[in-house]
Formats: C-alpha cells, structure tokens, sequence
C-alpha cells in the first residue's frame, strides 16, 4: 500500500528525478545538511520543553540550554555537510537564537495547553493515504485546536502563503479524522518562524480548505500518471544528497563536511 507525506509531494514539484532516487527506487542516503541538523536540534529541544518533565514548573534558560547542548553533540555524526561558508558554531548559535526568540514570548512556564508533541498521524485524502508528524497540537477543553509548526529556517511565509499551504492544511484534514477527537468548534493553523520571531495564523474555511485539498490530488495524480522523472536544476541542487545520483550532474558535489 503507497502512503504519501507532504514531504514526498514538495519533493516531485522541485524535482521529480529526486522523487523517484528516494521514493520509487528507495535509495538511502546518511548525508544531512547542517542546517537540517540545527533545525532537529531545535524541534528535539521545543519537545522537551512540553515534556511531563517540565510541567508546571518553571524552566530557566539555561536549562534550555544545556539540553540543546547535550542533544546537539550526541545527535552529531560524521555525514553533516556544509553549503555555505560559514563554521558549525554559526549554526549552533542560530538554533539558539531560535529557542531564545521563543523562549521569551512563551517561557518560563510554558503553560500553552498541549494536547501532544510530535504527534505521528495516519489520513486519507480524496482516498490516497498519508502519514506525517504534528510538531505540537493544542486543545483548550472548549472544542478550539491548534495545530502548531516549527520553523528554524530562514525562509518565511507571507500571510497569503500561509492560506495556500499544503502541509499545515494536510494535518488539519488528519485532526479532523482522528477518531478520538470528535469535539471540533474550530482548528487554527499556526506557524513560528523561529529566527525571525515571527508567527502567522490560518483558519481555513470549507471553501479554502478544499481548494488546497483538489490541488493536492492533482499533485498526487501528477505522480501516480508520470512516465519520465525529469531532473530539474535550480540553486537547490547544492543541498541534494542524491547529486551522484542525478543523470544532469557530471561533477561531484562542492560541499563540505561541517567539522
């Protein structure tokens, strides 16, 4: 049985060769991006601060951290590659900053009202399974949700954006079909750009809503129908780990390891 992700759909619209390496002929690859790595440092570090651990009580700081430090060097590994010029320490501040620029809008307490973390959820959508992952879903008792997701890129959403994105609106399709959750009065879609401290909110009407679910089929038709997996050069090519892979490259990738 084919179960899609988000993931899997923005990776044929950028490249559908990509597509097919990682997907159809399921090559591996343990090369990672350092950026990536910073960014699941960071998420790691969010999901320990809503831990039972850390309820109802307050978290300096600096515990913060000190386990952004300990995940950090026990998750590092010898395959983390480096586009841009700039030292690992760079990147290791700039998760910090991220977790700083939240933890001064949210902390100490962090008392949001968290139904879960990293929650795995399985879905139809116009009959084609899907699975992914929730960064943080809140309920506040009165049949209001809120689906939250972390960003620790550079990259950020206008407001228009955000009502015309796929991924948030794929989750809210999966809230709405959990079984045990059956009192909905609403869910919002919220998305932390952590570098720039910045969020944006969505609350889909039907109407939008199923705007983005027919283009998500259309996408999903787009890959079940194609015959040829055509590579598909932009700037992004330096961050794919599947260069020696791809039939337009002729020279090997001019990455770095991150030291």
């Amino acid at each position: 049985m084919k179960i899609y992700s988000y993931s899997q759909l923005n990776t044929f619209k950028s490249c559908s060769e990509k597509y097919k390496i990682m997907y159809v002929d399921e090559r591996k690859n343990t090369k990672e991006g350092i950026e990536a790595f910073m960014g699941k440092r960071v998420h790691d570090t969010l999901e320990w601060i809503y831990s039972q651990y850390n309820i109802k009580r307050s978290v300096p700081f600096k515990e913060i951290e000190e386990f952004y430090d300990c995940i950090w060097k026990s998750s590092w590994h010898d395959e983390i590659y480096s586009v841009r010029d700039f030292k690992t320490e760079f990147y290791y501040s700039l998760g910090k900053h991220c977790l700083a620029n939240y933890y001064y809008k949210y902390g100490p307490e962090f008392n949001q009202s968290v139904y879960a973390t990293e929650l795995m959820i399985s879905f139809k959508l116009n009959g084609f399974n899907f699975r992914g992952i929730i960064d943080r879903l809140d309920y506040d008792g009165e049949g209001n949700w809120i689906v939250h997701d972390y960003k620790a890129g550079k990259s950020t959403l206008s407001a228009p954006a955000t009502k015309r994105d796929g991924q948030l609106a794929l989750y809210q399709i999966a809230v709405m079909q959990k079984p045990e959750i059956k009192n909905i009065k609403s869910i919002e879609l919220r998305w932390h750009f952590l570098q720039q401290g910045l969020e944006r909110s969505v609350i889909h009407t039907e109407e939008s809503l199923n705007k983005i679910k027919n283009k998500l089929k259309d996408m999903i038709h787009s890959i079940e129908s194609a015959e040829y997996f055509e590579p598909k050069e932009t700037m992004l090519c330096n961050w794919c780990h599947y260069w020696d892979d791809c039939s337009a490259k002729q020279t090997t990738n001019p990455v770095r390891k991150a030291l």
